[in-house]
């Protein structure tokens, strides 16, 4: 058996997390297949890149200023990717503070700059729009954390679109006690197509080459991030799943999978599943990592699958001493792909802790345990080296038809009908 230490745990996330600004179809993304590419292929493996078109963004510039009688007030803001610019000299507007869940008082954003909280997906967006406001500022409802980085998704932008920004729980709540009753808001920003990678490899197994068991997670993060925690430890992890696989070949085969531009929308496990879309039927089950070695933090198991998968995961973690209740919810991550197309999933992650620092500067190398990585590492390898050496699969291949609903109902809020339905067609 091949040993992984966490020097060896240091080394591949710092390979990753090193890269700063790995935005999907940006060159640091693909510096970082590079680098996951040579390194699998230091164990002796042979990893192909399959590329596909994605769009993408880069800010430019962006800021904030609001006030009422007294001078304007200086915000510290993110841009919102793939949202409009604002004009050369900037957009200035009355105030509307705007709760998304009280969809009755959407009228009131009509030439306001709207500051929006609580969740906004699209439907949500597509009311929005047809009020016609002038800006939105979304306000993070976390508090003690800055402002996220994020984006639309690009196929909102049919709907309509307006410059739009995030600032920190907060600066939120500063404004609204202050009463500030005007905004200044300025956004500019490139949006172009461009060409992101999945880096993906093969070990065949020795008795049952034909079953195949994914490992998977993203390598990209977002604009500006090292992307510590999401997702160069879940990188950390596979590679040393395919380093200690190489050597401990299983019976079945294993395909390891580092999807490219899932921050944008999980457009590599789509174009994945869209490429390979004869061959989901000899996948016996996705095990997706996304997210980490958090300090403080909580190891979770979620299961789309069949109730004997996720009493056959509870099982395990009962015998290795966890605690730990296996959910069937949907995660926002590359294994729901899977199961909208009737794969088996397990996905595993560490929230809490220092990940709530995701998707801002805060998720960096000092914020991921190593002591924690190593832990993990060894409950997940003899979970995934139990199912593949089995002689028989030990639960019952297929998604449940209340689970596949629930993950077409992520799809359909997040990306629209058409879009769902296309891609259960495809």
């Amino acid at each position: 058996m091949t040993t992984i230490t966490k020097q060896d745990l240091l080394k591949f996330l710092k390979l990753i997390a090193g890269i700063a600004d790995r935005i999907g179809g940006s060159e640091k993304e693909r510096e970082a297949a590079g680098l996951i590419s040579d390194t699998l292929s230091s164990f002796g493996l042979e990893p192909i890149l399959e590329t596909f078109e994605v769009y993408t963004y880069k800010i430019e510039r962006k800021s904030l200023l609001t006030g009422g009688k007294k001078p304007f007030m200086k915000v510290s803001c993110e841009g919102i990717g793939f949202s409009a610019d604002t004009p050369e000299n900037g957009l200035e507007g009355k105030i509307e503070f705007l709760d998304l869940d009280d969809i009755s008082k959407y009228h009131t954003a009509e030439d306001r700059i709207v500051f929006a909280y609580n969740k906004l997906n699209i439907e949500r967006y597509k009311l929005l729009m047809r009020h016609d406001p002038l800006g939105i500022v979304r306000c993070n409802t976390s508090p003690g954390k800055p402002a996220p980085r994020t984006e639309l998704l690009h196929e909102w932008l049919q709907y309509g679109s307006v410059p739009m920004l995030y600032i920190s729980f907060e600066d939120a709540l500063r404004i609204l006690k202050r009463k500030h009753r005007k905004a200044k808001m300025y956004l500019r920003q490139t949006i172009f197509s461009s060409i992101s990678a999945n880096v993906i490899c093969d070990i065949e197994g020795t008795d049952y080459p034909d079953e195949t068991i994914i490992i998977c997670g993203h390598y990209d993060a977002i604009p500006g991030g090292h992307g510590a925690l999401d997702n160069a430890s879940g990188v950390a992890l596979i590679l040393s799943l395919a380093k200690m696989l190489s050597v401990d070949v299983p019976k079945r085969s294993i395909r390891l999978i580092f999807f490219g531009s899932e921050e944008l929308g999980l457009r590599g496990s789509i174009a994945y599943s869209e490429k390979h879309k004869n061959e989901l039927d000899k996948h016996v089950l996705v095990v997706n990592l996304d997210v980490h070695g958090s300090m403080l933090g909580a190891l979770s198991f979620s299961v789309l699958g069949s109730d004997s998968l996720t009493n056959y995961v509870s099982s395990y973690l009962k015998e290795c001493g966890f605690d730990i209740e296996v959910s069937n919810n949907v995660v926002s991550t590359d294994s729901s792909t899977f199961s909208l197309k009737g794969v088996p999933s397990i996905s595993i992650s560490r929230g809490g802790g220092t990940s709530a620092y995701l998707h801002t500067d805060l998720d960096t190398m000092s914020n991921v345990s190593t002591d924690i990585l190593l832990k993990d590492l060894k409950l997940i390898y003899k979970l995934i080296l139990r199912i593949a050496n089995a002689e028989r699969i030990p639960f019952e291949r297929k998604v449940p038809s209340a689970h596949v609903e629930k993950v077409r109902k992520y799809f359909d809020e997040r990306y629209g009908l058409d879009f769902t339905r296309k891609l259960l067609e495809e």
